[in-house]
């Protein structure tokens, strides 16, 4: 068998999984989980007993629009709605029923 122009280059690694992406994320934007835990704060100080992520995640967007702390440069990425629940749930496990958690599909 002839060997291949490329069979020297090593593989290409795999690309970070979404935890991994949200992950560095979280360690160069902490303040995003700050509001998130505050707005989930203001939540349950209204009586919520339920709420969903997504609906956050658009409100810290609203919040650096509005706010002047990025405003249009401000991006987060939708699939990084459930690890900041998860993330506050193992922080403050009486928050458990607060959000619906489903399998995560990508690691």
């Amino acid at each position: 068998m002839a060997r291949g122009l490329f069979d020297d280059l090593p593989d290409d690694p795999p690309p970070p999984t979404t935890r991994e992406r949200f992950l560095r994320y979280h360690a160069e934007h902490p303040e995003v989980y700050e509001l998130f835990k505050g707005f989930v704060g203001e939540l349950v100080r209204a009586g919520h007993q339920r709420y969903g992520t997504n609906a956050i995640i658009n409100r810290i967007r609203w919040h650096f629009a509005v706010s002047g702390g990025g405003g249009a440069d401000f991006k987060i990425n939708d699939h990084f709605a459930p690890h900041y629940s998860r993330m506050l749930v193992a922080e403050h496990p009486a928050l458990t029923d607060f959000f619906e958690f489903r399998a995560l599909r990508a690691p």
